[in-house]
């Protein structure tokens, strides 16, 4: 049995495109409980609804506030939930990326029929490289790393070859007329 467990917005995005290609029998999408009923809507739009249940869960509380018990026939699992706004506050990003992260790799660690893991969410400092990979490259890219037999046990990096730092990038926005400030976080 085929079963996918997907975290994250991006995942929706990336969904239609795994299931073409590995028809899964049961897909788990792991949402937040304040986004279970917008889930719902999209999901009821997937003609493939009948394989896909939802989960209210929480990347930030070990074990997903899931367990991986119930989750033992997962095959692919792909990690997509992060926050991207890079002009967040500190805590709630460091919580999500760092620490959910960190939770969705130790449920990972306890899924026995695991055989593919993605987790994509990244942090930086603004001398750090910024990597702007268009979603719909991501996308298509995952969905052939996936299909590859070699790629089991493998990491690879999706990155963009010519790199700015988030320094960079805010002078690029700066001298283009949008008004941005920097705010240095010390830990």
């Amino acid at each position: 049995m085929s079963a996918l467990f997907l975290t994250g917005f991006i995942g929706k995005r990336l969904l239609s495109s795994l299931y073409r290609k590995f028809r899964y029998e049961k897909i788990y999408l792991l949402v937040e409980p304040s986004m279970v009923r917008r889930a719902e809507n999209e999901v009821g739009k997937m003609t493939f609804r009948d394989r896909i249940e939802i989960v209210e869960g929480d990347i930030t509380i070990r074990n997903l506030k899931l367990g991986p018990e119930k989750f033992r026939e997962i095959t692919h699992l792909f990690h997509l939930a992060a926050i991207y706004d890079l002009t967040v506050d500190f805590e709630p990003a460091y919580r999500v990326n760092v620490e959910g992260t960190r939770n969705v790799l130790e449920f990972a660690a306890n899924l026995p029929s695991l055989e593919k893991f993605l987790p994509l969410p990244y942090m930086g400092k603004g001398d750090a490289p910024v990597n702007l990979v268009p979603v719909d490259f991501v996308v298509r890219a995952t969905v052939e790393l996936t299909a590859l037999d070699r790629s089991t046990g493998k990491t690879y990096h999706l990155t963009d070859p010519e790199r700015l730092t988030a320094g960079e990038l805010y002078r690029l926005f700066s001298v283009s007329g949008f008004s941005l400030k920097i705010t240095r976080i010390h830990r």
